[in-house]
């Protein structure tokens, strides 16, 4: 991820392309590891992962930052459009179910 982004942040800098980043950080992801196990807590983070990917452009970079974090970069997003898919995929990890 880290060169994925080294490589993007180049290519923005060179061709002056805005966009927008988004940092997404599962709140109390401890407790599920901690009370369900590791096992369960992967199958979140595939979950969030499947999630993130599917409800995106082709064009933007989606991956696991660390932990329970991931990052999100939409290319040639203004702030105004990176809001709302910000609520989208807030409202779809929401809903999200976990069956183990």
């Amino acid at each position: 991820m880290e060169r994925a982004l080294e490589e993007f942040f180049t290519l923005c800098k060179q061709s002056k392309m805005s966009f927008s980043l988004i940092f997404i950080d599962l709140d109390d992801f401890k407790y599920v590891n901690g009370n369900y196990g590791h096992h369960v807590g992967d199958l979140v983070l595939a979950k969030v992962a499947k999630v993130l990917r599917t409800n995106m452009c082709a064009k933007d970079i989606v991956g696991r930052w660390g932990g329970d974090e991931f990052i999100a970069i939409m290319p040639n997003m203004d702030l105004k459009n990176a809001k709302k898919i910000v609520e989208r995929l807030r409202s779809k990890l929401e809903k999200m179910e976990i069956l183990a």
